[in-house]
């Protein structure tokens, strides 16, 4: 059964890289691709994924709000972190609120396909 994915980033660059890095991955279906975090906690509740990849940083809502909601939400939703962020408070404040994974954009991008690989 294949996982759906939204990808929840600002960046435009970032998002069209991911996609193109997880098209191949047979298990997994991108549903959703998001700039802004006002429109992400919106979306999240309507296509309700499988799996998130979000920023911290963002237009809107920043990335830490929506993980608190959307972990109150939906629950069984995998949420990976993906960010330029390196403040250790803050990255904390993330497995704390709920993060099942945190990854750097600048060098945990295999990291998080090898995870993705393996769900």
């Amino acid at each position: 059964m294949k996982k759906t994915l939204m990808i929840v980033d600002d960046s435009a660059v970032v998002r069209d890289r991911l996609r193109r890095m997880l098209h191949p991955i047979e298990n997994l279906s991108v549903i959703g691709e998001v700039a802004d975090g006002t429109e992400a906690q919106r979306q999240l509740l309507a296509i309700r994924p499988n799996i998130v990849i979000l920023d911290l940083l963002m237009p809107g809502r920043n990335g830490l709000d929506i993980l608190r909601q959307t972990r109150e939400t939906l629950d069984d939703t995998i949420i990976a972190i993906l960010t330029n962020v390196t403040d250790p408070h803050i990255l904390r404040e993330c497995e704390r609120a709920g993060a099942d994974y945190v990854f750097d954009k600048s060098s945990g991008i295999d990291q998080l396909l090898t995870m993705l690989k393996q769900l």
